[in-house]
């Protein structure tokens, strides 16, 4: 009976649907301030998550988990790094789910203009089967910031769906 039961759990295993959206973008840009802990940027996102589900044939009813799996930070202002940043963290909510770290990094000031996020792996089903998120990343300042500096944060989504 167990090898009936493990092999049928194998066989809708097998059957799932499993994929990586494309990366979402969060375009910003962190004004010029003194050092210390910040929110750099709140944005709402649409989701697209029923889209991608059905282009992928399946079908958003039977989602079964998504997640971040993959996250990146870059200053995309010409001539600018990371070395004014601390850390970065971004965070998920909608307005009835409170915010989740999702991805965080430390940033090493050696001249680096991209980083590559550390994912928490954490369902966001609730999250992002609704219509908007919210994408809010905070970061923390380790010296002034002179300038402004253009910024892009990126999320992949790994996505599995029954069939």
């Amino acid at each position: 009976m167990a090898f009936g039961i493990s092999s049928c759990d194998l066989v809708k295993d097998l059957l799932d649907i499993n994929f990586k959206t494309g990366y979402k973008e969060v375009p910003f840009t962190v004004t010029p301030r003194s050092a210390g802990e910040y929110i750099l940027v709140e944005h709402h996102l649409q989701s697209d998550l029923k889209q991608d589900i059905e282009d992928n044939g399946g079908d958003i009813s039977n989602l079964n988990n998504v997640e971040v799996s993959k996250g990146q930070v870059e200053v995309v202002s010409a001539g600018m790094t990371l070395d004014p940043f601390e850390w970065v963290e971004v965070y998920l909510s909608t307005p009835n789910i409170s915010e989740k770290l999702v991805a965080h990094a430390s940033v090493i000031n050696d001249g680096t203009t991209l980083v590559d996020l550390n994912v928490d792996p954490i369902s966001l089903n609730d999250i992002l089967a609704e219509e908007e998120y919210k994408v809010v990343v905070k970061g923390n300042l380790d010296q002034d910031l002179k300038e402004s500096i253009d910024m892009v944060v990126r999320l992949m989504y790994e996505v599995t769906v029954s069939p």
